[in-house]
């Protein structure tokens, strides 16, 4: 069951997330939202969820309650290795899970270390792609089994020939022979596959820091999101003049 001493460290993690996203020139409606921390105390002390709650009953008209910079979405066009993915022509998902895999290698080192404080520290586990082979049984006689079992091999795949045989051999200064880990690939995906949003044809999909939050458990548009498809907002790495809004309704 969740402690006190979880609790009290999902907070700590919330206040520094908080003073990235000031930092970052992330704003929200003090008035309207905010987040709240959830503990689970199943899956070990680094586990808790955040949501996005409201404050008071906002109707479908209400004004943008967040504003994000695309320069503080994560992808990979704005990752620290945002170059050495062009010239290796790496795009679309995997170059975000190498992107996203590369930032949490970093540490405190990486420009998002405030926002992967509030995310799973070993990735999303409850995705398939995490399961034993004991709950894997369960879906026997599915094609579910089928696509998790490709998507694994897939990854596996992927990693070996664009990590270890590809950028690891032509950039080995960011990309180091050993530093990174099939694991670690995987637990990237896991974030890109479970919080991922497309925010423009420049950037492709990405890690958008307060959207992630919202409810998107349902088919209700709970969140709608301004200014994906404008490109020419786009920023450079380490400028965030131009801004991606988020809408609660």
């Amino acid at each position: 069951a969740p402690t006190a001493t979880m609790t009290e460290a999902g907070e700590a993690a919330l206040r520094r997330f908080h003073e990235w996203c000031r930092a970052e020139g992330v704003t929200y409606d003090e008035e309207a939202v905010d987040i709240t921390t959830h503990a689970d105390g199943t899956m070990g002390i680094d586990r808790y969820h955040y949501a996005v709650y409201a404050k008071r009953n906002l109707a479908v008209d209400t004004p943008v309650v967040t504003a994000i910079p695309k320069a503080a979405c994560l992808s990979a066009r704005t990752c620290s290795v945002a170059e050495t993915l062009r010239e290796a022509r790496l795009g679309g998902g995997l170059a975000l899970n190498i992107a996203i895999m590369h930032e949490r290698s970093l540490g405190e080192g990486s420009r998002w270390a405030g926002y992967f404080a509030v995310l799973p520290a070993r990735g999303e586990r409850t995705l398939p792609m995490f399961w034993t082979s004991a709950q894997l049984e369960h879906l026997r006689g599915t094609d579910l089994l089928r696509h998790v079992t490709e998507d694994a091999e897939s990854m596996r795949l992927d990693f070996g020939e664009n990590v270890v045989d590809g950028l690891c051999v032509t950039h080995p200064a960011s990309f180091p022979p050993g530093k990174h880990t099939l694991e670690a690939y995987m637990e990237a995906a896991s974030l890109a596959a479970s919080r991922a949003f497309f925010i423009g044809e420049e950037c492709g999909e990405a890690l958008v820091p307060w959207a992630d939050m919202f409810n998107h458990k349902t088919d209700g548009e709970h969140v709608h999101v301004l200014g994906a498809d404008d490109d020419d907002e786009v920023c450079p790495p380490g400028d965030d003049e131009e801004e991606e809004e988020s809408e609660e309704e």
